[in-house]
Order: C-alpha cells, then sequence, then structure tokens
C-alpha cells in the first residue's frame, strides 16, 4: 500500500509542476475595430504605462499547450480567473520609432517546452 501511495505522489508532482518555457518570439490576438478584426502583433512588454518590463519566460500554467505551443487566453476566463494573469496590465508592442502601443489582446502564444 505504502508504494501505492509513493507512486501516486511522484505521478502527480512531476505533473502539477510542470513549467512551460518560452521558446521564440510571443505574439497575440489584438482586436481592432471594435472587436472585428483580429490582428497578429509582436507583443513585447507588459505594464502600465511608463512602467513596462519584458514578458515572463516560463509559465507554471497555460491556457491549452498543443505540438510545442503554448496559448494563454488574457481575457478573464477560466484560468485567468483562477491565477489572475496579469492582473491590471496592459500590454504593449515596440514601434519602429521606439514607442509602444497600447494592445487589446484576446490571447498570448509563443512557441514553448513543457519541462
Amino acid at each position: 500500500m505504502k508504494k501505492l501511495i509513493f507512486i501516486i505522489l511522484i505521478f502527480f508532482s512531476t505533473n502539477a509542476f510542470a513549467d512551460y518555457y518560452v521558446t521564440g518570439k510571443i505574439t497575440g490576438g489584438h482586436k481592432k475595430y471594435m472587436g472585428f478584426v483580429m490582428e497578429i502583433v509582436n507583443v513585447d512588454a507588459v505594464g502600465k504605462k511608463g512602467d513596462l518590463y519584458n514578458l515572463q519566460k516560463v509559465y507554471k500554467k497555460v491556457s491549452d499547450y498543443k505540438n510545442g505551443r503554448c496559448w494563454i487566453d488574457t481575457r478573464l476566463g477560466q484560468i485567468g480567473k483562477v491565477l489572475n494573469f496579469f492582473r491590471n496590465q496592459n500590454f504593449y508592442e515596440r514601434q519602429s520609432d521606439g514607442t509602444y502601443r497600447k494592445l487589446n489582446l484576446e490571447y498570448i502564444t509563443f512557441p514553448c517546452v513543457k519541462r
């Protein structure tokens, strides 16, 4: 019985602590024209105007993981409500002149590996 419990604990502990590592460019679905058009954009920063940060390179949880690609729903969906991802934060795309454009993202996605 002890061996069975030990095996179960090992199985659940390895799955519970999986991390998703960003391996490429982070992009997102930017809603424009009152949400009628979706544009795929680079996501270069997160934060509030004047206090911007790079996005994380490691995530504990993602909304979806398929074929080496991670997806995080930035709306307050199931995962967002539980984890409060990006709470009170805005996403930005860096423009060619060095300024940042505020984005209205529905999701972010990036190539990733699960470890």
